[in-house]
């Protein structure tokens, strides 16, 4: 399968881009998600090594079904925090923190098991009706709500662990928003790289329609020029017919002694 360039056009099939590529791609995927699927059993109680164990089972199925097109690792999500701290806690401190019983873990992992049944129905509305129609009734005003309430849900325990140690938080934090700056400024530097692609693109457009149109009217120009010509030549031809015909019935009328005239 030859490879594709970046940055044209959207990428639907990974194995496009060949292996080197993938193996990047997936690697940084992989250490992207490995921090959150460690951090969120560690902030909800639950037990890392059966994370580990069924984020990698997760992975292998949804490669073996997308048949490997995405390079993507399967972690796990902060929007179930909420839920597993809020089912987990009987109750609070002296000092306000939270008490937490994770024997009622199980009661939580029942309601993700319903949400994952939320996603089979999703993925088969999608299947069904298409892309589309099923994201008018999930528009940016439905879920940015949601990624805002996760992100102030977890604010707490950012503080908590920056508060142990606020140089490394802060390096971490000079990281984060250094990157972001650099992955903005080439988002944008590629944006605009459209741009003037697009831009040229219609101006080489317009110049061909241009070209063409000139072309075209010169044509007809030659063709109308050609078909005057055409005809003068007709008409000419037909003249010079038409006095050789009447020299000729002269000439006839001239050599016929029974001719009105001689009698």
């Amino acid at each position: 399968m030859s490879k594709k360039p970046i940055g044209n056009e959207p990428v639907y099939d990974a194995r496009t881009l060949g292996a080197p590529r993938m193996f990047i791609l997936g690697l940084q995927h992989m250490f992207a998600m490995f921090g959150a699927t460690v951090l969120v059993p560690a902030l909800s109680g639950l037990d890392v090594a059966t994370t580990l164990l069924f984020a990698g089972i997760g992975t292998l199925l949804f490669h073996l079904l997308t048949k490997g097109k995405v390079p993507a690792f399967l972690g796990s999500s902060f929007a179930f925090i909420g839920g597993y701290n809020a089912v987990r806690t009987i109750g609070t401190n002296a000092d306000g923190s939270a008490i937490y019983n994770n024997d009622l873990l199980a009661y939580a992992c029942f309601g993700v098991a319903i949400a994952g049944l939320m996603y089979i129905i999703l993925s088969a509305l999608f299947k069904t009706f298409g892309v589309k129609k099923v994201m008018r009734y999930f528009p940016p005003i439905v879920t940015g709500p949601i990624i805002i309430a996760i992100g102030l849900t977890l604010s707490q325990s950012a503080i908590n662990n920056c508060s142990t140690n606020w140089w490394i938080a802060l390096v971490a934090i000079a990281v984060v928003i250094i990157g972001d700056v650099m992955l903005i400024a080439a988002v944008l530097v590629d944006v605009f790289k459209l741009s003037r692609m697009r831009t040229r693109y219609a101006q080489q457009l317009r110049e061909d329609k241009s070209k063409a149109t000139k072309r075209r009217r010169q044509q007809e120009a030659a063709e109308r020029k050609e078909a005057i010509e055409k005809d003068a030549r007709a008409q000419d031809i037909k003249a010079v017919r038409e006095g050789k015909a009447i020299q000729a019935e002269k000439k006839k009328k001239s050599l016929n002694p029974f001719s009105t005239k001689n009698v």
